[in-house]
């Protein structure tokens, strides 16, 4: 017969690994409970502005330096407040780019469209602020609906399926810089751009030919690029376009684009420790989720976005505006040109 203090040696043990369990069910429940906190109050109102660099060989010297603030997927509605919209434009000012890209999904909801649009109405840049549309100011907003807003705003300046070529030159500027009360300095065919830290120009008489090109959704829309000048009438291009998709279909010569800049993926908008994005919209997720790629033709950046689409959630996947900046120094493989903040 056991006596008691035996059995009580052997119950210990039982009793430890219970209390164990117990404990690491609490753990794990408290850690998914902060988690799915943190994925739905925090990380998507945790607005972060990226600066990468953009070596490009072959850049024009007029064109060193210029900065290109980039804005996307702001799904304006109940889950992506005015405060988070209104913070983003304030950011991207704050930077003071030389042009500004806004890359479609502006608004779910139509109520809120014209507000949005005066939010981004307020964005001004020396060489423009640029907008196309994307899939979901197709099927939420109503595309010709989008337009004629667009068309209210004469700060934004609607690229659907067309393309600008600005005159840069620094001894002999083609139109004006800012204006004076603070509008974009978009004026005729041409830029002279005065900015801060310099001027913008390639220090001889003949000026460099900046294409800002942009076209219709890829899904929901007819993207054109019929409207891009003959490539010998353009230095470099900049490609608006709402999904990086389109990169993959800028790759003949007559139309071929330097860089094109993008959103929709949002990153993923939910990204998993070792695994990635759980869901990816591009038709080539391992090409285009976020960030830099670069391509034999092209170099694609896609931007994470501001909003969110279909759950109000974020995880790893910070929302993001871009600051882009051309340079046509040697890239340093080493420390890269990243910088986050």
């Amino acid at each position: 017969m056991l006596s008691s203090s035996g059995r009580g040696a052997r119950i210990a043990p039982v009793v430890v690994v219970k209390t164990a369990l117990r404990n690491l069910g609490i753990a794990v429940v408290g850690a998914a409970a902060a988690t799915a906190v943190y994925a739905w109050l925090v990380e998507p109102r945790w607005l972060q502005r990226t600066r990468t660099m953009l070596h490009h060989a072959r850049l024009p010297r007029a064109l060193e330096g210029l900065r290109i603030g980039l804005l996307t997927d702001l799904h304006a509605s109940r889950d992506t407040p005015a405060g988070l919209i209104a913070r983003a434009v304030r950011m991207t000012m704050a930077e003071a780019p030389d042009l500004i890209a806004i890359t479609g999904d502006i608004a779910e909801d139509e109520a809120v469209l014209e507000a949005t649009l005066d939010e981004l109405a307020a964005l001004r840049a020396p060489l423009g602020v640029y907008i196309v549309p994307g899939n979901h100011d197709y099927r939420d907003v109503g595309i010709e609906r989008w337009h004629d807003a667009v068309s209210r705003r004469p700060s934004l300046i609607d690229l659907t399926n067309d393309a600008r070529v600005l005159e840069l030159s620094a001894s002999a500027p083609v139109g004006v810089g800012g204006n004076g009360n603070g509008g974009n300095g978009v004026g005729g065919k041409g830029i002279g751009g005065n900015r801060a830290g310099g001027v913008i120009g390639a220090g001889a008489d003949e000026p460099i030919r900046l294409c800002i090109a942009g076209v219709d959704d890829l899904s929901e829309g007819r993207p054109d690029l019929h409207a891009l000048h003959d490539r010998a009438c353009r230095d470099f291009t900049i490609l608006l376009a709402h999904n990086p998709d389109q990169a993959e279909r800028a790759r003949r010569g007559v139309d071929r684009v330097d860089l094109v800049i993008s959103g929709h993926t949002h990153g993923g908008q939910v990204r998993l420790p070792g695994v990635g994005a759980i869901v990816n919209s591009a038709a080539h997720p391992d090409l285009y989720e976020a960030g830099l790629r670069r391509r034999p033709w092209t170099q694609v950046y896609t931007s994470r976005g501001v909003g969110t689409v279909h759950l109000p959630v974020r995880f790893l996947t910070r929302p993001e505006i871009a600051i882009l900046t051309l340079t046509g120094a040697p890239r340093d493989r080493l420390t890269g040109w990243r910088r986050r903040r």
